[in-house]
């Protein structure tokens, strides 16, 4: 016997219903124990959110995670509301393991404010001073020549 179009969008309802109630959710509490075996591993919690990296494992999902931290953090301090919950005890705990918040507090200076970065710079005005007088650095290679 057929389906009627009543039964078959019944179905179909009841599929999507199953496929929701499947969903997994991680816990705040459990990404930060994830972001915490991350730093001791690897010495820092600068996690890519594309799942790519020197690490062996995919941390895409940490990665988003933590980027959504930084995002919450940099509102707060902006005197706006965040879009998730960070509560002050939370920025405590991620502090306590060196968490790299990425930008400095003020929302009036610069965004972005890491050692890396100063490097890289560094870098950079070494290359245009060396009688090349351009930033036309060649993609190719992991470092100024």
């Amino acid at each position: 016997m057929a389906k009627t179009s009543k039964e078959e969008h019944t179905s179909t309802l009841t599929t999507k219903v199953k496929k929701t109630e499947t969903k997994v959710t991680t816990s705040w509490e459990e990404r930060l124990a994830e972001c915490r075996a991350f730093r001791q591993a690897q010495g820092h919690c600068k996690i890519p959110t594309n799942g790519r990296g020197k690490e062996e494992t995919n941390h895409k999902k940490l990665g988003i995670w933590v980027q959504e931290q930084r995002r919450n953090y940099k509102l707060i301090k902006q005197g706006k509301k965040p879009r998730g919950k960070l509560s002050d005890d939370r920025i405590a705990q991620l502090d306590e393991i060196g968490f790299d918040w990425g930008f400095v507090p003020d929302p009036k200076t610069t965004a972005e404010s890491s050692e890396s970065w100063q490097t890289h710079l560094a870098a950079l005005q070494a290359y245009y001073n060396d009688a090349r007088g351009n930033f036309d650095v060649p993609l190719e290679g992991d470092t100024l020549q």
